[in-house]
């Protein structure tokens, strides 16, 4: 279904983004001492904290059809419930044009509104919704456990520095869109991310949660990344780039996210329920 395939591919762009490059200067590397690497938990935590930032973002994954690349500006809550708004710009090589597109997060629900999309789909109105928690369910993976556990928006990414390998690598001071930071080096540990977001999750959603890591890990092949991270002199998380290998697709992930603004008030509502099309219903249909 020709819905399907777009859907799919908006929301990879979604749930991998990340943005922009740093000018940097780096002094000599050195290794933190395995306490010390505490310094990108305390960050993340202490960016949370802000409650919202302006987010910018970039992301290129390879596939056997050619590389998809998506920029995206906009504007998240750091906490649940989840919260956000971006316009996004995604070049998908089988689609041969770049799909502009405007997009709300709202809980477990993205709501979708680009020309290209709404063509694609007979009688459709401006707005397309896709319930995440209805649409993970079909694939075995439950969102809204994995939300309340630590995952809310395209900055869940800082929940995963708290699964930093032991050793994290000081690369020295760079400079991110003018701002002064020190740039870290660590790997990431997905069986270590699914102790984290399993000892997050309420109790009642925890099994939910240690499952759908497992089906994750299971689907992807992958069990570690290194991420890099930009740590300005207030603790505030300024850059995040990783790039995830995913072989069992026999495909890649490159992404960058910056943060600026912390604290500036968010306030996101869903389109008018005239102007919306319902993704899960159609597809539960089989239109």
């Amino acid at each position: 279904m020709r819905m399907t395939r777009i859907a799919g591919v908006v929301l990879a762009a979604l749930a991998l983004a990340g943005c922009g490059q740093a000018s940097s200067t780096h002094s000599s590397p050195h290794s933190l001492s395995p306490v010390k690497n505490l310094v990108l938990t305390a960050a993340a935590t202490h960016t949370r904290h802000a409650g919202s930032a302006r987010v910018a973002m970039d992301m290129t994954m390879s596939t056997e059809q050619g590389t998809i690349t998506m920029h995206g500006t906009g504007q998240f809550r750091l906490h649940s419930p989840a919260a956000g708004a971006m316009h996004l710009s995604i070049t998908v090589p089988t689609a041969g044009t770049t799909i502009g597109m405007d997009e709300r997060i709202l809980g477990t629900t993205i709501y979708m509104r680009s020309p290209v999309l709404s063509r694609s789909i007979p009688n459709s109105h401006p707005w397309l919704k896709l319930d995440l928690e209805r649409f993970g369910k079909q694939q075995g993976i439950d969102f809204a456990a994995l939300m309340d556990s630590g995952n809310s928006d395209p900055t869940q990414v800082l929940t995963y520095l708290d699964a930093t390998s032991h050793t994290v690598v000081n690369l020295g001071h760079a400079t991110v869109d003018g701002v002064a930071t020190t740039h870290y080096h660590a790997d990431i540990d997905l069986s270590r991310a699914m102790r984290v977001m399993v000892a997050r999750a309420p109790a009642g959603q925890r099994k939910a949660v240690r499952s759908t890591y497992r089906n994750l890990l299971q689907e992807t092949g992958t069990t570690s990344y290194p991420v890099d991270v930009w740590v300005d002199a207030d603790g505030y998380v300024r850059q995040m780039h990783m790039s995830v290998p995913m072989p069992v697709s026999q495909s890649s992930m490159d992404m960058t996210m910056k943060l600026s603004h912390f604290g500036a008030p968010v306030h996101i509502t869903p389109p008018p329920a005239s102007q919306v099309t319902d993704l899960a219903s159609l597809a539960a249909r089989g239109s």
